[in-house]
């Protein structure tokens, strides 16, 4: 058996084989594959990355920065952001400006920015998609969403705010996925015209694991007619007065259409489970795909299994817009769909209102029952163990296997166990040399208006000179008071 050595060193020059790297490492890989890949077709690009680093992208800017010599070679620039608005501006120039410099055909844009950040920047990413992506250019916004608030204030989940910018919204579920989606979503980009969102949770961004680099996805560009002519992307040359309807129409009806046939021809969505006898139908996407997998192994559900009893699986790649030729398909003779997904039922919704106007059409579940009642959290993080008991309640419906019980109760009775008291406890506190740690400390009498980090500690530490009235949103300090 021939073994393939992974070597640390070479997880960005490395053409093909394997390579070992984390979420954050894919994201600085995948321009650097797009420049390759772009160069086999003929053409001359530059990569332009701007944003404002937070969790689970925090660590991007300082990753690239590392990697200075490959960015040069492969024409790749970063400039961090101000903040994320005035990035997003400057990612909406490489698309513009007819020809950035001489003998280029065209410059791929790559926003990046946790969820309170693509919150702000709302207005400029909303200009920046309605004027559009070039040609031989397009655009990636990278999303951080920290869906069990590890690092954060309060938990996200942004496919909602990307989807109402009128951005196709890709969601990878593992490393490898990063960079094979990352690619598709730069074509989808410069096919369509609109930015393309990609949605990055936590989980993802912190792994590490191995990325296959020989087989590519085969990129395919549908022939698509819209309005009696074959679509070609044309960016909007300007959105005033009368021309706005004129250029709202190819936008929010060209464009869809054209995301839905790029995502057809392109297999963006996946039956990966079939059966001869359809009862039951699953769809997850992105991470929450892996972790229903894991539960489905955990509760001793095999693949032949599954399709005696009349499972059938869809992953999605792309949450929204849905692509409805693989969702009717998918439900096709199907009693039931359950959908697995974090926080609010946004899939659930779409794949309701594709399916209800079908003369016969399956039930939809997902954060609740047929009858109202909760089903799958719809706080936290949905982790296996989280899908088991609801997912197992459903199956058992059709699939009487003693395990699944007892896979419940298992996990049932380690919810209930009691931890092991703590020998010792630390209330968290500054950092040496933090500058808030002295900054805080306020005359008697006065109130401390706290924003999120080191700010928070405030709120825990006991110390009378240290009194916060809350806190807010980064940049809001002291403005609630």
């Amino acid at each position: 058996m021939i073994v393939d050595q992974l070597d640390l060193r070479t997880k960005y020059e490395r053409r093909s084989g394997r390579v070992l790297l984390t979420g954050i490492q894919a994201l600085v890989r995948l321009p650097v594959e797009q420049h390759r890949a772009d160069q086999q077709r003929g053409l001359t690009t530059a990569t332009f990355i701007s944003g404002y680093e937070g969790s689970p992208l925090g660590g991007y800017d300082l990753a690239l920065m590392r990697e200075s010599k490959l960015l040069n070679e492969h024409d790749i620039r970063l400039v961090p952001g101000l903040n994320e608005e005035i990035a997003a501006t400057a990612i909406a120039g490489t698309q513009n400006i007819p020809q950035p410099r001489p003998g280029l055909d065209g410059v791929v844009g790559i926003w990046y920015g946790k969820a309170p950040g693509f919150d702000r920047a709302h207005d400029a990413l909303r200009h920046g998609n309605l004027t559009g992506a070039s040609e031989h250019g397009g655009v990636l916004v990278l999303v951080g969403d920290d869906p069990g608030c590890k690092s954060s204030t309060i938990a996200s989940a942004s496919e909602g705010g990307l989807a109402d910018l009128g951005m196709p919204v890709l969601y990878p579920g593992n490393i490898q996925e990063i960079i094979d989606l990352g690619l598709l979503g730069i074509a989808l980009s410069r096919y369509t015209g609109a930015w393309t969102g990609f949605k990055i949770v936590t989980d993802v961004a912190d792994t590490v694991a191995t990325v296959t680099l020989d087989d590519r996805p085969e990129i395919v560009y549908p022939e698509f007619e819209f309005e009696g002519a074959p679509w070609k992307n044309t960016p909007v040359p300007q959105f005033l007065g009368p021309a706005h309807t004129v250029w709202e129409q190819r936008i929010y009806r060209g464009r869809h259409q054209a995301t839905l046939a790029f995502a057809a021809a392109n297999g963006l969505n996946r039956i990966m489970l079939e059966t001869d006898t359809p009862r039951i139908g699953i769809v997850a996407a992105g991470k929450t795909y892996y972790d229903l997998r894991q539960t489905l192994t955990d509760l001793g559900l095999s693949d032949e299994l599954l399709a005696q009893h009349g499972v059938r699986i869809l992953k999605l790649g792309m949450i929204s817009p849905l692509e409805p030729t693989i969702v009717k398909q998918f439900a096709e003779g199907l009693e039931e769909i359950i959908v697995v997904e974090e926080k609010r039922p946004f899939i659930e919704r779409a794949v309701r209102d594709l399916l209800y106007n079908l003369p016969q059409r399956p039930r939809v579940v997902g954060k609740e029952d047929e009858e109202g009642r909760q089903l799958f959290p719809i706080d936290g993080e949905l982790t296996p163990d989280r899908i088991t008991a609801p997912l197992a309640g459903r199956l058992r419906r059709i699939i009487d296997l003693p395990q699944l019980a007892e896979r419940v109760e298992t996990l049932r009775r380690s919810a209930t166990r009691e931890p092991l008291p703590l020998l010792t406890t630390r209330t968290p506190y500054f950092c040496s040399g933090c500058p808030h740690n002295r900054s805080t400390v306020v005359p008697e009498g006065s109130l401390v208006g706290a924003g999120i980090g080191c700010h928070t500690l405030v709120q825990i530490s006991g110390d009378p000179r240290r009194m916060g009235t809350g806190y807010t949103q980064m940049g809001g300090e002291g403005a609630h008071w």
